[in-house]
């Protein structure tokens, strides 16, 4: 029999009306006291317990479960047994058995098992004791919530299911059902938590039990697949972290793919979470102390203060959650990727872009991807250089280098090789290359300066032929102008000063650096790399001559001289040149990496006094191009760019310059004497001017140039000697002063020290600034103490 009710006092009434049942119809209701009483919530059920344990004993199924192990399910046979022993043993004491919903829910009631149905149909069969007959004994059994599961019985004229269908009253309970909270926080304030079975079990008592429950109880877990349907519980089952926070929880992560690799990543993002008003961009925002995840230049520089692989996950997760939608190369690249590494995401930002189909859409933001990775320092494999390599030249293959070179960056050796390659077999204009490899631009473009014209000419052409890997007609012709005889050679030679001469004077040049195998042909990168530098000026250049032959013995015992034996060497060119592992473009590549970290350190290591790079002889990249001239009867040195002939019998030849020894020549041409240069090889000790020219810069920490350098000696000046100490070097140091709050001050000298006449000292005023003629100037900081010892008075009696 099935009975509806719609408030608890008409439930209470017939229950107890249902005790008084006489007759034929008492005789059944007393001999099977089963009584099934529905509820669509845990309050109106513990309403009708609590109305009715005044006159009911209250029988907790909890007792009858394993003692020993709380998580453990009583099977759906154990239960009905307990039921019925317990029953056997009653006198005659009505009685609720609760919770028994709890239980009966999580029982398979598939076709195979029907434990469900069986389980009900065993227990409504139980028979009263002796005693329970004569008394009208009832057993109340409350079901929360299986309503649905209950109707199969709606029809059945041998049981008793009152249903108490509360319409202004219902509830319904969402159960997470999770192997774990995952040590999410703030879950007290929304959320009741049940461990095990035994703490589920005891759910039903609690009247401030939350409308959400949460069960870690892995037995509940185990047998959530048979809960349904059910009209008092939402169920939520999460296999995994991921499942907990977006349905469980039901967090707000957008439209993130949960990937089976990303798991520890969900972990960690789990314990770092505290739903008390939890929003993704708020917690994002906090744990990488940024304003707003604004664009990919945000992403990108956000992605190198990242100290762990779960902090790149969860920007390139959050960055997918609000550019998805978007055009995003970046989004691209982080759907490619297998891991969040550095090196699985700088390849994919480097090789995604081939595989998109409006590739130029995303030309500009992968160049600036690469730029951030260039200026980091970051590598690619070789596999990615060389799938990176395929696809330009096939897109210059298909659709020309114009096309190829807006996908060029300056991120791997593959791009600067072909940039290298493309401008010299001119596929490409230098110009396309001043933004992707601008070591490349300076190094080409740049225009060195000289009255003699032809200077200007010849190395241009030098340039343009050491990147075509060729000579061309204009270096030809320059050269057999200037090289074509020995009074040639010494017409321009003997116009220029050498090292020694332009710098032995002067005394305002304190430290010296020297790249060995620097020529002219670097003035234009070394001034562009200058230039880009902050508080380090490029004041002077010079253009002076090396002495031939051109080889380091002979030309830095000068240098060793001007620098009292404290030559720096900064760079290398010259070992670099003889490599036999050097090919083109690579050598090439690597002479730029060379002189750029040169002056990176010289930059790195600066400590304001003025500065002079100088070099001993330069290089000739031309002679690998040429045959050598196999002059018999002389002993190859340097490549044979310069011969010796111990017999003395020199015949005069425009192909090379006697030394004066009488006994060695230097090649005037790029044949050099004996046999050839190898290719890929730079050599020296000739005379070409590439060999012979070399630069002097003079750096320093004023922008104009001048002569002079000053060192602030007095550390601190007092009020009892306020005077103050320089040392000054330098030509023609005319009429030297300083100005101190708004007072000008004579320096009187003394060898290289100059000292003031006494200042009027001002506590707030702390700096002094040198002058010397019209064209120096310089600042410096005072530490002031003006204080001075009380003189005794005499009077004061």
């Amino acid at each position: 029999m099935y009975k509806e009710f719609h408030n608890i006092k008409e439930l209470l009434e017939y229950a107890e009306a249902d005790k008084q049942i006489v007759g034929d119809e008492g005789f059944v209701a007393n001999r099977y006291p089963i009584r099934f009483v529905l509820f669509d919530n845990f309050s109106d059920s513990f309403e009708f317990i609590s109305q009715k344990a005044q006159t009911c004993k209250v029988e907790s199924v909890d007792k009858w479960l394993d003692a020993n192990y709380h998580d453990i399910m009583m099977t759906h046979t154990a239960l009905a047994d307990s039921i019925s022993s317990f029953i056997s043993k009653l006198s005659d004491n009505d009685v609720v058995i609760a919770p028994f919903s709890e239980l009966a829910r999580f029982y398979d009631n598939s076709d195979q098992s029907k434990q469900f149905e069986t389980l009900i149909r065993t227990i409504k069969s139980i028979e009263s004791s002796k005693n329970g007959f004569q008394n009208h004994q009832r057993i109340y059994i409350p079901i929360v919530g299986l309503e649905g599961k209950m109707s199969m019985f709606a029809n059945d004229t041998q049981i008793n299911i009152w249903y108490y269908k509360n319409v202004e009253k219902h509830t319904n309970y969402r159960l997470i059902l999770t192997p774990s909270t995952f040590e999410v926080k703030g879950l007290d304030d929304k959320y009741t938590e049940v461990e095990n079975v035994k703490q589920w079990m005891a759910i039903w008592k609690d009247q401030n039990a939350k409308s959400k429950i949460i069960s870690t109880s892995m037995s509940l877990f185990a047998n959530a697949v048979y809960a349904q349907p059910d009209n008092a519980f939402d169920f939520c089952v999460c296999k995994n972290v991921y499942e907990f926070l977006t349905q469980g929880l039901q967090l707000d992560f957008g439209d993130i793919e949960f990937k089976v690799q990303d798991n520890t990543y969900w972990l960690q993002l789990a314990k770092e979470i505290d739903i008390k008003h939890f929003s993704f961009e708020d917690f994002f925002n906090h744990h990488f102390h940024i304003d707003e995840l604004a664009d990919f230049n945000v992403f990108l520089k956000t992605w190198f203060d990242c100290h762990n692989e779960f902090e790149k996950w969860l920007l390139c997760t959050f960055y997918l959650v609000k550019f998805c939608n978007k055009k995003s190369y970046i989004c691209q690249c982080i759907n490619s990727c297998q891991s969040y590494s550095q090196s699985d995401f700088f390849a994919a930002i480097v090789l995604t872009i081939f595989d998109c189909d409006d590739k130029e859409s995303y030309v500009d933001e992968r160049n600036i991807c690469m730029k951030f990775a260039a200026d980091r320092g970051i590598k690619v494999s070789v596999y990615v250089e060389e799938r990176l390599k395929t696809e330009l030249i096939k897109i210059s293959e298909q659709y020309g280098y114009t096309k190829a070179v807006k996908y060029l960056t300056h991120l791997t050796l593959v791009e600067k090789e072909l940039a290298v390659s493309w401008v010299g077999q001119t596929k490409i204009d230098i110009s396309f290359v001043a933004n992707v490899y601008p070591d490349l631009y300076n190094y080409i473009s740049g225009k060195i300066e000289s009255p003699n014209a032809w200077i200007t000419n010849y190395f241009k052409a030098y340039r343009e032929s050491k990147i075509a890997n060729k000579i061309n007609d204009d270096l030809k012709a320059l050269l057999a102008a200037q090289n074509g005889s020995v009074v040639t050679f010494n017409n321009w030679y003997n116009s220029f000063k050498n090292t020694k001469t332009v710098l032995n004077n002067r005394t305002d040049i304190e430290v010296y650096y020297w790249i060995d195998g620097m020529g002219i042909e670097w003035i234009p990168f070394i001034t562009y790399l200058f230039s880009k530098k902050e508080g380090i000026y490029l004041n002077e250049t010079h253009i002076v001559h090396a002495a031939y032959p051109t080889t380091t013995p002979i030309n830095k015992v000068a240098l060793d001289d001007l620098s009292h034996n404290n030559l720096k060497k900064i760079g290398d060119l010259d070992t670099q040149a003889h490599k036999n592992t050097n090919r083109y473009p690579n050598y090439i590549i690597e002479e730029l990496e060379i002189v750029s970290n040169a002056i990176d350190k010289i930059v790195s290591e600066y400590s304001g006094k003025k500065i002079a790079i100088v070099s001993d002889h330069g290089l000739t990249a031309m002679s690998q191009f040429c045959d050598g001239l196999n002059l018999a009867g002389y002993k190859s040195d340097h490549g044979g760019r310069l011969a010796s002939n111990e017999s003395g019998k020199i015949v005069a030849d425009n192909n090379y310059v006697v030394c004066e020894d009488g006994t060695t020549i230097c090649a005037l041409k790029h044949n050099s004497l004996c046999g050839k240069t190898p290719i890929g090889q730079s050599a020296h000790g000739g005379c070409t001017p590439e060999e012979i020219l070399v630069p002097i810069f003079i750096v320093s920490s004023h922008k104009e140039s001048t002569n002079y350098t000053a060192k602030l000696l007095t550390t601190e000046i007092t009020g009892n000697n306020p005077v103050i100490e320089f040392e000054i070097k330098g030509e023609n140091i005319v009429n030297p002063y300083v100005m101190y709050g708004n007072q000008q001050y004579k320096l009187t000298k003394a060898g290289t020290i100059y000292r003031s006449d006494k200042l009027a000292l001002v506590a707030a005023t702390t700096s002094v600034t040198l002058f010397i003629g019209s064209a120096y100037k310089q600042t410096f900081n005072l530490k002031i103490n003006i204080g001075a010892e009380e003189e005794e008075d005499l009077f004061d009696f």
